[in-house]
């Protein structure tokens, strides 16, 4: 059943779409964008608020849902979705510049379009609380030279170097497709890559890399570098508690590069207490590992070009 006029289960803004009939409504918000979303996710949503653990408009998570629709996506958000969104931390402040670029530059019609800035998809896609913190990732726009203000009451234009930065962006993305898997080569951990790791990769629009499973002519360590280089991102699995992990995941951060951090269940007490500050995926069964591994993904990273 449609309705219109009714509140995006989000963000309680005004929207149109289709109730929970199915156990899913489909949502087209002025402010988050386009998404479906479970009951049950709705439900956790409200328990969310009411706790006080998540705003009534919180832009983690209509930040990211304009993520993913620029990226081509429109995201089915399920409990276990939404909580890896909910911890997932606020990107930083020139990626939110990047983000509110890419919004701007792919909604208008004329290279020189004049356009307002204070449309609420421009406050989800700055991942901004209100619009005053929206109007200061702007002004990081303009003081790059990538937009300019034309009048006062929010009448905005992107400059020639502004798509160009955009283009940029468009093409860096599409080339970042790889993913390094980080993880114990051993037998034993088999199954957890091909039905798990490799899978949550996959299902999340990435193409995985195993070190081990790569033809090569180079000296290990060269091919190791060259390929944490290549990659959009890492994923690093500490079972088994590997030192080349540990090196893998820290020379991908000395990069500025994403790690996304898992480990079997049953071996999270045994991490090393400087790992165990970050939030690590926990896994009991590869099928498990395999749908929290995207879900991480997708929260903390965005869908891949897949």
């Amino acid at each position: 059943m449609d309705w219109e006029d009714d509140n995006c289960p989000i963000c309680n803004t005004k929207a149109k779409g289709t109730d929970f009939s199915n156990n899913q409504a489909e949502v087209h918000c002025p402010l988050c964008g386009n998404y479906k979303i479970t009951s049950e996710a709705s439900s956790l949503r409200n328990r969310l608020v009411s706790d006080r653990v998540l705003k009534a408009k919180d832009p983690k998570i209509y930040g990211w849902i304009r993520l993913q629709n620029r990226n081509g996506n429109t995201p089915r958000i399920t409990s276990d979705l939404l909580q890896s969104i909910v911890t997932a931390a606020l990107p930083n402040l020139l990626d939110r510049a990047d983000y509110l670029l890419d919004e701007a530059a792919s909604t208008i019609f004329k290279r020189d379009e004049m356009f307002s800035r204070r449309e609420p998809r421009y406050l989800a896609a700055s991942f901004s609380d209100l619009p005053e913190e929206a109007e200061f990732v702007w002004k990081i726009l303009f003081n790059r030279g990538f937009a300019e203000p034309m009048t006062n009451q929010g009448g905005t234009r992107v400059t020639i170097d502004g798509h160009l930065h955009a283009e940029t962006l468009k093409q860096t993305k599409t080339s970042s497709e790889k993913v390094f898997i980080a993880m114990w080569f051993n037998n034993e951990m088999d199954e957890a890559y091909d039905k798990g790791l490799q899978i949550g990769v996959l299902d999340a629009g990435y193409k995985p890399v195993r070190i081990d499973r790569v033809e090569h002519t180079n000296k290990i360590d060269d091919e190791i570098i060259a390929s944490i280089r290549t990659s959009a991102f890492i994923v690093a699995d500490f079972t088994g508690h590997r030192a080349g992990v540990n090196f893998e995941a820290g020379f991908a951060m000395g990069l500025g590069m994403p790690v996304v951090w898992t480990c079997r269940e049953d071996e999270i007490e045994d991490l090393h207490f400087d790992i165990r500050q970050y939030n690590c995926v926990p896994w009991k069964e590869p099928k498990d590992l395999a749908e929290k591994l995207k879900n991480r993904i997708e929260a903390t990273i965005g869908r891949g070009p897949n």
